[in-house]
């Protein structure tokens, strides 16, 4: 297993190809190997976490929100929005809210 992104948590490497993964029972780093611009929309749906991406994927992090917002962290490890790649920790204490759950303009995330 590698070492943890966020110390305490372990790591969930999430290949491009999944449609769904689970929440482990403690707190977890998942990993995304693209960048967050790829995301399309954030919805929560009950207790998961649900991710399209602009080429029409779907991902489904069944049990991301059980243990609330901020117990879990979703991590891209490629920012194409900066000039160089670094790993950006999605934020959603402040924006678990809105229609579908997550209000997506609430600046989710972190460096």
């Amino acid at each position: 297993m590698a070492a943890s992104v966020l110390g305490g948590k372990v790591n969930v490497d999430v290949p491009v190809s999944a449609a769904e993964v689970a929440a482990p029972g403690a707190g977890a780093n998942f990993v995304l190997h693209v960048p967050r611009s790829a995301v399309s929309n954030y919805a929560k749906d009950g207790s998961d976490l649900v991710i399209q991406f602009d080429d029409g994927r779907v991902l489904r992090i069944r049990g991301y929100f059980s243990h609330g917002e901020n117990y879990n962290d979703l991590i891209f490890d490629k920012d194409s929005n900066s000039k160089r790649e670094g790993f950006w920790v999605s934020d959603f204490s402040r924006a678990v809210s809105g229609a579908d759950g997550v209000a997506d303009s609430r600046g989710i995330g972190r460096r």
